[in-house]
């Protein structure tokens, strides 16, 4: 169980910094 955690913090980690990258690549095309 805590594995299952451990595996969704660090999803919400990586879709976290995605959407910081592609924010930040959508608002330089701009």
């Amino acid at each position: 169980m805590e594995l299952l955690v451990a595996l969704f913090k660090l999803a919400g980690e990586v879709v976290s910094a995605l959407a910081v990258q592609g924010f930040s690549y959508f608002d330089d095309k701009k």
